[in-house]
């Protein structure tokens, strides 16, 4: 099977998850995590729920700033906790590129801004080209600013590459 196909296929499956997401966190009140893609954490052999209110980001190259030519794209599901932590699902696919973390930055669309918090390392999905990175974890607790800032639309999600350093993808997090 030749290398676009591959993309293409690996494209559609993302869409068709982020689809999904959005579905399911539109039409339920308390969301787990375990329920859109992954348990975060375990404790006694069961996953741990996060409940709280809910964003949801999809990035890709035309919302970088300045905007970058890839075919990479991405998409997140963000829940702020009642202790003011983000816990976050990113999935994202770099078909021509290296990532390693991803940030959350503050910001309106089509503006750079300051970094917030680095959302982690790369946990690699395959050993395989495309490159498809995953980034699950908790956040320190965020301030009151950073909270207003979320709920006002003025945070995104900025994943680097080696190809593209000040970021190759973007989303703004928007409250669902």
């Amino acid at each position: 099977m030749e290398n676009s196909t591959i993309y293409f296929i690996i494209l559609i499956f993302l869409i068709i998850i982020v689809i999904i997401i959005s579905v399911v966190l539109h039409n339920r009140r308390n969301i787990t995590l375990r329920a859109l893609l992954l348990p975060l954490s375990t404790t006694s052999g069961t996953a741990t729920q996060v409940t709280g209110k809910r964003y949801i980001a999809n990035l890709n190259g035309s919302k970088v700033v300045p905007t970058v030519n890839t075919k990479a794209l991405g998409a997140a599901s963000i829940i702020l906790d009642t202790s003011n932590r983000l816990t976050y699902n990113i999935s994202a696919i770099f078909p021509n590129s290296t990532v390693q973390f991803a940030n959350i930055h503050r910001g309106t669309a089509g503006t750079n801004g300051p970094l917030v918090t680095t959302l982690g390392i790369v946990q690699p999905v395959g050993v395989f080209n495309p490159t498809l990175a995953t980034y699950i974890g908790t956040t320190r607790v965020l301030t009151t600013t950073e909270i207003n800032d979320l709920n006002a639309d003025r945070l995104y999600i900025n994943i680097p590459s080696t190809t593209h350093s000040n970021g190759e993808i973007r989303g703004q997090i928007n409250i669902l």
